[in-house]
């Protein structure tokens, strides 16, 4: 995929709507899962579960604005 491309279909998808509202609504449900958690391992599952939604956020903001070409092997 070229470059453009990519940018192009990144656009597209952080212009859609239903993208940021599902993955917000993803983190504020594990968030509420870890506050309302009753055992130790209930709430530590809930925080990897918030900590995923926000390492997957800001893995795809980074690439979205790291959208270079990529290097061959020569």
């Amino acid at each position: 995929m070229t470059k453009d491309g990519r940018r192009k279909l990144a656009e597209q998808l952080e212009a859609n709507p239903l993208f940021t509202e599902l993955l917000s609504q993803i983190e504020t449900d594990a968030v509420e899962r870890m506050i309302d958690a009753e055992t130790d391992d209930a709430r530590r599952d809930a925080a990897y579960r918030v900590q995923a939604a926000r390492e997957f956020r800001s893995d795809w903001q980074r690439l979205l604005t790291n959208n270079r070409d990529r290097k061959t092997v020569v």
